[in-house]
């Protein structure tokens, strides 16, 4: 039930719960985009398998309830049922209910039904067994699976956070494109019209020189177009203002440069991951002493009503061995310094990407406002050469060269925006307890 709900809380974009949904046609894509996704489907299994890993540790006090072919004499015990020349000989079916991992001890209640042979069926002894290792270590064993679980939720959240990603990428690449397509294609109809009027070879080679250019700009633009999927180009238009409009206002909830980075789901695996490895080195001596399973059983006999028990302890340990001991005890002695370095590498990786995007970021926002400028001084420039022509102090193939040019800046602005859109949301995944969408981790 929770990975249901944590995949249908991703569809929504839990980090983005505050603003409100998208068009049908984005959620659309977006829900197709994750259902197609191999790294998201892949990440959704791992979940819900470390989910079943945990619960099964966790929730001690849900039996299992099994039946098997037992023994008629030893109920206890797995036994085949069988038949000789036509005849089926004595056998048993054993109901059993069992709790597993209840304090490191596995507890099971076991009621026989006896068959074949010359007794008639009937039920056999009821019996309880309860069996533990002396020093269990399911304690570190849960640490672990809990580390897992919370390591298997960061990349079904990255997953899902790369496809919106790589969908927004798309829709801002597609729209790029097609009016790169179509400013380019008004360029080359508007430089061949004056090709065929250019009389000056100095002029001439400029204007071919400026068609050349402009038709491979169509290629390279129409080539990006096609790269894109079908139903994202088919939807680009429409999509385009909705998009822009919505990554803003996520975007808008991104905290400042200074803000502290919330802890990510490798950081807090690796926390767990040593606080399993300070338990095993506590117990660093295991490896050289034998560690027995202590067995108890209570049977009741229906024959002769009374009750009889069992006590048992079974134990196998090397005396010499080839080193294996020296070695596990030593991995148990090392394993906090070795977790604890990966707790301190997670985090300056954390750190480290965070930085680096911020910086990016910066860098992106003084190119969008030094390229502003820049476009401004194009149209500046383009408004004066047109008075110039029309007083006529410059040819029609100067005001086309310069309106070209801003034409050229114009694309390189919108470009310029969505690299900035892209590096925001970027940072989004690293700020998803700010932002409301920090799924509750274990």
């Amino acid at each position: 039930m929770r990975s249901r709900a944590l995949a249908l809380s991703l569809l929504l974009i839990p980090s983005l719960a505050r603003v409100a949904p998208l068009a049908a046609d984005w959620e659309a894509l977006y829900a197709a985009r994750l259902a197609g996704n191999l790294a998201y489907r892949k990440a959704l299994s791992q979940l819900r398998q470390a989910e079943l890993k945990v619960a099964q540790q966790e929730r001690v006090y849900l039996p299992y309830i099994g039946l098997r072919s037992a023994s008629p004499t030893s109920p206890t015990s797995t036994s085949s049922i069988r038949m000789t020349d036509g005849v089926l000989q004595s056998s048993a079916l054993a109901a059993e209910l069992r709790f597993e991992n209840l304090l490191g001890a596995d507890l099971t209640f076991t009621a026989p039904f006896v068959f074949g042979g010359s007794p008639a069926p009937a039920f056999g002894n009821p019996s309880v067994s309860l069996s533990r290792p002396i020093l269990a270590e399911s304690g570190t064993e849960l640490l672990r699976s809990r580390a897992a679980l919370i390591r298997a939720r960061g990349l079904v959240e990255k997953a899902a956070s790369d496809v919106r990603l790589g969908l927004v990428s798309d829709i801002l690449d597609a729209y790029r494109s097609v009016r790169a397509v179509e400013s380019h294609r008004r360029n080359l109809a508007t430089l061949e019209r004056l090709r065929e009027v250019t009389r000056s070879e100095t002029d001439v080679r400029a204007v071919e020189r400026r068609v050349l250019q402009a038709r491979r700009a169509i290629l390279v633009a129409d080539a990006a177009l096609q790269a894109i999927d079908a139903e994202v180009r088919a939807e680009a238009a429409a999509l385009y203002p909705e998009v822009q409009e919505r990554v803003r206002g996520w975007v808008q909830a991104l905290p400042g440069k200074e803000a502290p980075t919330p802890e990510s789901a490798e950081v807090a695996a690796q926390r767990l991951e040593l606080a399993a490895a300070e338990r095993e080195r506590s117990l660093w001596f295991l490896p050289y002493v034998p560690n027995p399973t202590v067995s108890a059983s209570l049977a009741y006999d229906l024959d002769k009503p009374g009750l009889s028990w069992q006590v048992s302890l079974l134990f196998s340990i090397d005396v010499v061995d080839r080193g294996e001991r020296e070695v596990a005890s030593y991995a148990r002695r090392e394993g906090p310094d070795l977790a604890r370095l990966g707790l301190e590498s997670a985090e300056r990786s954390l750190e480290r990407s965070v930085a680096s995007a911020w910086d990016a970021l910066e860098v992106l926002d003084l190119d969008r406002r030094i390229q502003a400028l820049d476009v401004e001084d194009a149209r500046e420039l383009a408004k004066q050469w047109r008075e110039l022509f029309a007083r006529g102090f410059v040819t029609e193939e100067d005001v086309v060269m310069v309106e070209i040019d801003l034409a050229v800046e114009e694309l390189d602005a919108v470009e310029i925006e969505h690299d900035c859109l892209r590096k925001q949301l970027e940072l989004l995944p690293y700020f998803g307890s700010a932002l409301g969408g920090e799924t509750k981790q274990e």
